[in-house]
């Protein structure tokens, strides 16, 4: 009898185990498609984003090619301009200057940036240049600033060169910034005076 019950037992328990493994087993396979589940979820997250960054990408790449395009047809249009170009900062310094500066005053484009624009003017406009700047920066009174007017350059050579002068005002990120455009009058001014001694001749 205590044979038959001990072999009872042993069945019991062993039943009991094997329910317990059935439902341990049941029970991790459930974990493991949850994690697979989610490991999916995330993969699928991370194609979408990878899609994403590509369209961006891609996007971002187009806009830097439109913008590269239009730098090099800026940079050939202000190459090729009949008359000088200088940009300057408000301090005076020229950040950008245009071929055709060296024909009208003597000076290379890497030989002017850098420099105070005042490099290219004659005393008494050399020294008080700053001073223009700087009232005009205070009170904001353009006596030059969106106007014409005739002045002398100081050529690299030495010799004075008489220009009509033209600036604007722009700003970017907030800094001001001013664009000289320079027209070399010589012929001009010698024209002028050549027919004003003509009519005088004439007239005497």
């Amino acid at each position: 009898v205590l044979g038959a019950f001990l072999i009872s037992l042993g069945t019991l328990s062993a039943a009991g185990r094997n329910a317990a493994t059935t439902g341990e087993v049941i029970e991790r396979t459930a974990e493991l498609a949850l994690e697979l589940q989610a490991r999916q979820a995330a993969e699928e997250e991370v194609r979408r984003l990878n899609r994403d960054l590509e369209a961006q990408v891609e996007e971002r790449t187009r806009a830097l090619e439109a913008l590269h395009i239009k730098e090099e047809q800026l940079s050939a249009i202000v190459g090729n301009l009949p008359y000088g170009l200088v940009t300057i900062d408000a301090s005076g310094i020229i950040h950008s200057a245009n071929p055709t500066m060296e024909q009208v005053l003597g000076y290379r484009p890497d030989e002017l940036v850098g420099m105070n624009v005042s490099i290219l003017m004659p005393e008494p406009d050399r020294s008080l240049h700053d001073v223009y700047v700087a009232r005009y920066l205070e009170t904001g009174e353009a006596h030059i600033i969106d106007s014409g007017r005739e002045v002398k350059g100081l050529h690299k050579d030495g010799r004075l060169i008489p220009l009509e002068l033209a600036v604007s005002e722009y700003r970017v990120h907030g800094q001001r910034f001013f664009i000289g455009s320079i027209w070399d009058i010589s012929e001009r001014k010698e024209f002028i005076e050549e027919l004003t001694h003509c009519l005088l001749y004439t007239s005497d």
